[in-house]
């Protein structure tokens, strides 16, 4: 069964506004030069101890923070505790220069939203516009408390084997429940996609016949909505942009693998509030199918865009085309 693909999210109206957690001015100006080289419209304010921090949350509306992970006689993780305190749900993204695999696991156990590498900041854009997706999701419905009992259901597409049972051994280290297919070729993809339903696509960039961002545009093309995070040696400015143009859900590098369950982490939970959303709009177009009274959706000037059975017998009109042809006003 197929989806039809849903469209790139859209930023907020106007520039992205950032509060800034950094104690090195030149750093901070590099982020946002990094978020504008990416296509994004930003202003930033910036801080850079606790007290600054918290008049700025008081008196500033933001769309977003990056926080330097180490700064004089506080950190990035004191602001988000200080962030959640304050019962404030906005995304905070660490930015640091180096993390060992204990950090990478505090950072997931605490709820930083992701993290950035101060080497690899063309990933930043990217980074970016996934919190904000995330953040409008959140918005629109309640987090989904838990997560499923059943197994992810992961078809991997790498070539080398040993690098792929790293990766699974990652995921289940971190608590996942994973059911893997792995396929090298574009036959093997695509005959998997059709005799299975998966939860993600996990695929490696470098393949000896294609690539994995090839393995993204394959599925779109059979129709297959299936979030895919890319996995890669290296990302440069021009990758960076291919994986943020087309619409890919994320990118791992292959150094820094213990990132993985953070991102398969928030890939599922919007992956399942989405369908959530989905589950409710069908739940309202059914009431409003099976109403005992009519229900129409109207321009202001008056020609019917929709209507429910109810309201085609109550005009006497023998089809819903009938009334669609109508002008009520």
């Amino acid at each position: 069964m197929t989806e039809s693909i849903p469209d790139r999210p859209k930023l907020p109206a106007g520039p992205l506004h950032l509060l800034i957690v950094e104690d090195e001015p030149a750093d901070a100006e590099l982020y946002l030069v990094e978020l504008r080289k990416g296509g994004l419209e930003v202003r930033g304010d910036v801080v850079s101890t606790a007290k600054e921090f918290l008049a700025r949350l008081e008196t500033g509306e933001y769309d977003i923070i990056l926080a330097d992970y180490a700064l004089p006689g506080w950190s990035g993780l004191d602001a988000l505790q200080t962030l959640r305190y304050l019962q404030e749900n906005m995304p905070l993204l660490i930015v640091t220069g180096a993390l060992g695999d204990k950090t990478v696991a505090e950072l997931v156990r605490v709820g930083v939203t992701d993290y950035i590498l101060k080497d690899r900041m063309a990933r930043l854009p990217f980074a970016i516009r996934q919190a904000l997706e995330e953040k409008k999701l959140r918005g629109q419905k309640r987090k989904i408390e838990g997560t499923s009992s059943d197994p992810v259901r992961l078809l991997y597409v790498e070539d080398n084997q040993t690098d792929a049972e790293l990766s699974l051994q990652i995921l289940k280290k971190a608590g996942f429940e994973i059911r893997a297919d792995i396929v090298d070729t574009r036959e093997e993809f695509t005959a998997r996609l059709a005799a299975n339903a998966y939860d993600v696509i996990l695929s490696d960039q470098h393949l000896p016949t294609w690539t994995g961002i090839e393995a993204f545009e394959h599925s779109r093309a059979l129709g297959f909505n299936i979030p895919v995070i890319l996995v890669t040696g290296t990302l440069n400015d021009e990758m960076a942009a291919q994986i943020a143009t087309r619409g890919l859900t994320d990118c791992v590098l292959k150094d820094r693998l213990a990132r993985l369950p953070l991102v398969l982490g928030r890939v599922l939970e919007m992956k399942a509030l989405k369908e959530q959303g989905k589950q409710h709009e069908t739940n309202y177009r059914s009431l409003v199918e099976r109403a005992p009274y009519g229900i129409f959706q109207a321009t202001p000037d008056g020609k019917v865009l929709m209507a429910n059975p109810a309201l085609v017998e109550m005009l006497g009109c023998e089809t819903r085309d009938a009334v669609l042809n109508l002008n009520l006003f």
